[in-house]
């Protein structure tokens, strides 16, 4: 017969595990879109500090 136990703690430490994954994921597209938009504003026109 076929052992169909599931174990509850793998499943939640993978979904620990992923939600850890998309928690980074996420914070680093934060940095990516404001790195992006600090380096739109410093190659603006006028943008950026006086050297």
């Amino acid at each position: 017969m076929v052992d169909l136990r599931v174990d509850t703690g793998a499943i939640r430490r993978s979904q620990a595990t992923f939600s850890d994954i998309r928690d980074r994921l996420d914070a680093f597209d934060r940095v990516d879109d404001e790195l992006a938009q600090a380096l739109e504003e410093r190659s603006a026109p006028g943008g950026g500090s006086a050297r």
